[in-house]
């Protein structure tokens, strides 16, 4: 990931050290983990290292905390920005503890004024637009509170608990 942060304090991930070893790949599905790749290289575009994930079959990739944990305890930043490539569909996930229990704020290459979920629902969707998956460099900051408020109004959040990447392409 070229810099998954929160807040411009805390940066979880820049790949300018050359590790993989912050990423844990999930497996979704009869799809099987050997099949999922994570690296670290020099890309020309970007001018920086960035962090690629690939393979065959139904993956996501989950950035561990700065400590190498697998559940993040983030309750200062509530700002999230990352960039990505990606020529396919992928889906970005922020795992949230609220007042209200669980919540995953889901973000995907639709319209950028998409949205997806209740007041109840565990996960909530946005579009970043559709533009977010032609191969090219994209950028996303997101106001975490704000993108939950928008489905569910009054629900607060306590602690950012994760981030997790979903198809093949560079973060």
């Amino acid at each position: 990931v070229d810099d998954v942060r929160f807040h411009t304090a805390t940066t979880y991930e820049n790949a300018e050290d050359g590790l993989k070893t912050r990423w844990a790949i999930q497996r979704h599905g009869m799809s099987l983990v050997e099949n999922a790749t994570v690296a670290n290289q020099a890309d020309a575009t970007r001018g920086s290292r960035v962090m690629v994930f690939g393979g065959e079959g139904d993956h996501s990739f989950r950035l561990k905390d700065l400590a190498g944990n697998p559940r993040w305890a983030e309750t200062e930043h509530l700002v999230a920005e990352w960039s990505l490539n990606y020529a396919t569909h992928f889906n970005v996930y922020i795992a949230l503890d609220t007042d209200q229990g669980t919540r995953y704020l889901g973000y995907r290459p639709y319209a950028a004024t998409w949205t997806q979920g209740t007041p109840t629902s565990t996960i909530v969707y946005h579009g970043l637009g559709t533009d977010a998956k032609n191969g090219q460099w994209h950028t996303f900051t997101r106001d975490l509170q704000a993108d939950l408020e928008a489905i569910q109004p009054g629900v607060t959040i306590t602690a950012v608990t994760g981030f997790k990447v979903r198809g093949d392409g560079k973060v």
